[in-house]
């Protein structure tokens, strides 16, 4: 049998299940600015930055990436082409200390899970680069209570709610 080509291959492979986790941690007395967090483009989406502040954490998300539509690589200015859009369908987890300290790992309130579906448009930039502008919706799946507290100028608190999903765009250098 003939040796296929990388642009045969590539254009075999319309599936594929990524699982990639981390782990994050720090010591001492950082500031809080310092502090890691389980919220990002490529982490949990779902969750705002300060709901996942801590010392130290995990996270696991799978994916399910597939194609939608070969582009063709349509041209663009300046020597850009569009490739493909593909589809993403993901989930994650992890958890996440106490911002104060090491303890609350595992347990009912430093748990956090998420679903959601994204869009990837792989382009060729200027000839050169390979790039990856994503948009992700994510919902939030754990923990189910959506409300936290803010610090009033009183001193009292108040209850706020956070919203039931999360949009995300990201711009990435592929390899």
């Amino acid at each position: 049998a003939d040796p296929m080509t990388v642009d045969q291959l590539q254009s075999r492979i319309g599936h594929v299940f990524a699982i990639y986790g981390g782990a994050a941690a720090v010591v001492g007395k950082p500031p809080a600015a310092d502090l890691p967090t389980l919220s990002g483009r490529n982490l949990l989406r779902g969750f705002e930055i300060d709901e996942t502040y801590g010392r130290l954490g995990l996270y696991a998300v799978i994916e399910y990436r597939h194609d939608l539509l070969d582009l063709g690589g349509g041209r663009l200015p300046a020597a850009s082409t569009f490739e493909r859009l593909q589809g993403a369908l993901f989930a994650g987890g992890g958890t996440m200390s106490e911002p104060s300290g090491y303890g609350g790992l595992f347990t009912g309130e430093r748990l956090f899970a998420e679903a959601g579906y994204g869009l990837r448009l792989h382009m060729l930039a200027f000839g050169l680069s390979q790039y990856l502008l994503a948009l992700d919706v994510a919902v939030p799946l754990w923990p189910d209570d959506r409300t936290y507290e803010v610090g009033q100028a009183d001193g009292s608190t108040a209850r706020a709610s956070r919203a039931p999903l999360k949009v995300v765009f990201g711009i990435t250098q592929t390899y």
